[in-house]
């Protein structure tokens, strides 16, 4: 009984290139409290700045490999791949270098990722 929770459990969870397959938006309320923890608090004016930037940015990551991005306004398409253990995002923009991000937190609904000395926080879109 207990193998077949645990079965139950790992299979609920979904493998990372699963999970990761869906549009994601930028989570702001997680930005704000990373400014907040570093100790560069942003004011307000900053705050809402950010959030203008950022209102239309999306990443979105197909099963298929690709994904489309719409960062700062601009459209980019490219590849996507997963480690085998699960622990390195690599991205590659059409025409540009491929980027590595290390995955802090992969869920249904959250992503967090670290690259270039940079957290990305996001959240599922509806």
């Amino acid at each position: 009984m207990l193998l077949v929770v645990a079965i139950a459990m790992v299979a609920c969870k979904g493998s990372p290139k699963d999970l990761i397959a869906r549009k994601w938006v930028i989570d702001i309320e997680s930005l704000k409290k990373e400014s907040e923890k570093s100790g560069n608090k942003l004011s307000d004016a900053q705050m809402k700045l950010a959030e203008e930037m950022m209102k239309d940015m999306y990443f979105e990551f197909k099963k298929d490999g690709s994904f489309e991005a719409s960062i700062t306004g601009q459209k980019v398409k490219g590849m996507w791949s997963i480690s085998d253990d699960g622990k390195k995002l690599k991205m590659q923009i059409e025409g540009e270098k491929e980027s590595e991000m290390e995955i802090l937190e992969l869920s249904k609904s959250k992503f967090v990722g670290k690259g270039n000395n940079q957290m990305l926080t996001l959240k599922a879109s509806n």
